[in-house]
């Protein structure tokens, strides 16, 4: 899978995850989600 963080200004915070799966004898799957954090 794939994560990133990113900063958008001081004390908040975007975060993106995606994980894709291929199994052999089966349909491909992709999931993940998005986030936004404010720190206090």
């Amino acid at each position: 899978g794939l994560t990133v963080d990113y900063q958008i200004v001081d004390n908040f915070y975007a975060k993106a995850s995606v994980q894709y799966l291929d199994p052999d004898d089966g349909d491909d799957s992709t999931t993940g989600y998005f986030r936004l954090q404010r720190s206090f």
